[in-house]
């Protein structure tokens, strides 16, 4: 199997990866472990995947994610959907200078109150919908210079700080449904000039939010299910 460049070991019991556990699979591309039981990953379980593009690692037992992502710098696309995630060290992503997409569904962080994406510059997707985040800072998407697609959906936030999209200049795609937000602090969207799709559906506004610059670009902008009385801050 030296030269295997697609692995499936999904729907198995397999609940650890331990140290250089794939170290001869050298030509990996694409590993899939997904629906197993594994609650611990060695930071050196992936040594020698250097050339690995895609992991899948939904639906899992995570509950802490640390280092075990050391060597992946080929890494494009990462899934963690579905662990019961509760920490997340700062520095569990640093060598993953190459991901574009990250799924980070369904899990249960709590908080992004200090960014956990400095190093994730290149990240194009990100995906935390489904999780039980209850709050964000002004720095939770601190480092994320090429995001085009932040999906947070089915959390409960809330609240966002008035400075939370700014790090994002490059943004496209924006859906904030069913986070139970009431209200938006009026320079929220005032710094994505890119953005073209904006989804606030099922949530708690009643007053819609000002889009001063981006509303010029907007192709497609949802609002249902939510309290709105007054569309005045969208139609100007």
């Amino acid at each position: 199997m030296t030269n295997c460049q697609n692995l499936d070991l999904s729907l198995n019991d397999i609940e650890q990866l331990p140290r250089k556990i794939f170290d001869y699979l050298t030509d990996l591309k694409e590993l899939w472990i997904v629906y197993n039981k594994i609650s611990h990953i060695d930071k050196e379980a992936f040594h020698g995947l250097y050339k690995l593009k895609s992991l899948m690692l939904n639906s899992n037992k995570l509950h802490n994610i640390k280092q075990g992502f050391r060597n992946l710098t080929s890494l494009t696309k990462l899934n963690l959907f579905g662990n019961p995630v509760s920490s997340v060290e700062d520095t569990s992503f640093a060598e993953l200078e190459n991901l574009r997409t990250f799924n980070l569904g369904c899990s249960e962080v709590l908080n992004i109150e200090i960014s956990k994406f400095w190093y994730l510059e290149r990240l194009s997707s990100l995906h935390i919908q489904g999780t039980c985040i209850l709050r964000l800072s002004s720095v939770s998407f601190v480092g994320l210079k090429s995001l085009r697609v932040l999906k947070l959906h089915q959390c409960s936030i809330r609240y966002l700080p008035a400075n939370l999209i700014t790090p994002l200049k490059q943004v496209r795609k924006l859906e904030m449904i069913g986070t139970n937000i009431s209200h938006f602090n009026s320079p929220v969207f005032s710094t994505v000039q890119h953005l073209r799709y904006l989804k606030l559906g099922d949530n708690q506004l009643l007053i819609l939010p000002p889009l001063p610059h981006a509303a010029i670009s907007l192709r497609e902008f949802g609002a249902a299910y939510n309290k709105v009385r007054d569309t005045l801050h969208i139609t100007r």
